[in-house]
Formats: C-alpha cells, structure tokens, sequence
C-alpha cells in the first residue's frame, strides 16, 4: 500500500513538515509540493525516499511540475545512479 500527499507549499516550513512526514511514515509514502516551492521539493523529497514523483510531458498541469525527463536526470543525480 502507498499513500500519495500533495499540497501547496508556501514556505520552507511546509517543505519541512513534508521531510518530517515522509521520515517519520510507517508505510511507503508518495509525497511532493506544489508552487514556488514544487521542484525543490519533488527532488528533495524523492531524494529522501518519496516513492513516486510525477513530472510532465507535453504542458506542466501543477505549479512546480518537472519536465520528466529532466525529473528522472536529477533524481538519479541525486541518487549517485
């Protein structure tokens, strides 16, 4: 099972409170930001285990939205692969 959270973040405390969600979870967590804040969080977030992020191709539908082919590249710089 998977539970996905997406809100708007409007400042470095939400982005925080999601890290902190995503830490202390006891079951595999989707969990990304939307806003001015969205594409640090969606890399951030992956990077500390989010288990899906959702990019776009095409036309951005949320705020904060990667293009997915740049998602995957950061993340897997992030991940080392």
């Amino acid at each position: 099972n998977c539970c996905k959270i997406a809100t708007r973040l409007h400042t470095g405390a939400d982005l925080l409170a999601l890290g902190n969600l995503l830490a202390e979870a006891e079951m595999p967590l989707s969990v990304m930001g939307m806003g001015s804040l969205g594409k640090l969080s969606r890399l951030l977030l992956g990077g500390l285990g989010s288990v899906l992020n959702y990019g776009f191709l095409g036309e951005v539908h949320v705020p904060g939205q990667w293009h997915a082919p740049q998602l995957k590249i950061r993340l897997a710089e992030i991940s080392g692969n």
